[in-house]
Formats: structure tokens, sequence, C-alpha cells
């Protein structure tokens, strides 16, 4: 029962980095909602400008806990790498909706300013879990699971768009504890 406390701890502190990039879409959609459509708010756009700033500081400090408790080794590298790649492939359908709407607000001149908004977004939501990825491969390194140069090459791509992804996989993989199965007899 404590290992599993201990597990769902680690995702507790990682969720507000995994719904990071979804807040974005949360935000459109209420934006788009009869509630907002019909305020005469001038501000309004703001607030939720504001309240996205404050997401991201929430995320930002859960992202560095979870790389200062993986660093100060009570995390081990597969632990480490499980939750960088639980993170990475569950903000892919986020990506690919941002990346969809950013193209449709490119379309038009008037919406161009969200395609901006919309690339410095995933340029911090990329950072925040690359902080994660760069722990991670720290942990494999300190593990000697991998060497030093591709510890410093696995850590420059958690931060390059869908590198990433592929990188936080392989060490999931790479890191993974082997399995020592007895000689059989001839």
């Amino acid at each position: 029962l404590s290992l599993k406390r201990e597990k769902m701890k680690k995702f507790f502190w990682a969720l507000p980095v995994i719904l990071f990039p979804y807040w974005i879409l949360i935000a459109m959609l209420c934006l788009r909602s009869d509630v907002c459509l019909k305020s005469n708010d001038p501000y309004l756009l703001l607030y939720f400008i504001a309240a996205l700033a404050i997401l991201a500081v929430v995320s930002f400090v859960c992202s560095v806990s979870i790389t200062a408790k993986s660093i100060a080794k009570k995390w081990n590298a597969h632990e480490t790498a499980r939750l960088n790649m639980i993170i990475k492939l569950s903000q892919i359908p986020a990506y690919i909706a941002i990346f969809v709407l950013g193209a449709i607000f490119l379309i038009t001149i008037f919406t161009f300013a969200f395609t901006f908004f919309f690339i410095v977004y995933d340029a911090i939501s990329i950072f925040l879990s690359g902080i994660i990825g760069v722990a991670a491969s720290l942990r494999a390194k300190d593990e000697k699971l991998v060497s030093g140069q591709s510890f410093i090459l696995y850590g420059i791509a958690q931060f390059i768009y869908c590198a990433d992804v592929f990188v936080a996989i392989f060490l999931f993989v790479k890191t993974k504890p082997k399995k020592f199965s007895p000689q059989q007899p001839i």
C-alpha cells in the first residue's frame, strides 16, 4: 500500500504539468461559451491570460519539485523516466489540437496573434516537461545506464519538439530493470 501511495504522490505532482497544454484549450472553450460571449466585461481575456499565467507558475513549481526529488536520488532512473514518458505521451492530443487551431488562426490576419500565443504556450509546455526529462537523463547517467555524452544528447532532446517524446520512450526502455532468469540446464 505504501508503494502505491508513493507512486500516486509522484503522479499528483505531475498532474499540473500533464494538464498544462490542455488549459489553453479549456480557456478557448470558455471564451467561446455563451457566458463569455454575452459578457460585457472588457477585461475577460486578461482574466484568462492571468489564470493561465498562474497555472504556468503552479506547473513550474511542480516540475521543479519533481526534478529536485529525482536528482536528490529519492527516485530511480526508471521511475523518473516512466513519469517523463507518461507526461510526454499524455500531452500529444493537446499538441495536435493546438497545432490545428494555430494553423486555422494563421489563415486570417485578425487571429494571427492567437497563433503566436500558441507557439509561446507550446514552448513553455515543452520547457516544463523538458525539465523532468533532463532529470530522467541525469538519473540514468548516475546509475550508469547511459554515458555522459548520451546524457547531454538526451537532455537537449527533451526540449526539442517531437524528439522529446521519442527520447522519453527510449529512456524508459533503456532504464527498465533487467530481469534475471535462472539458467536452464541443458
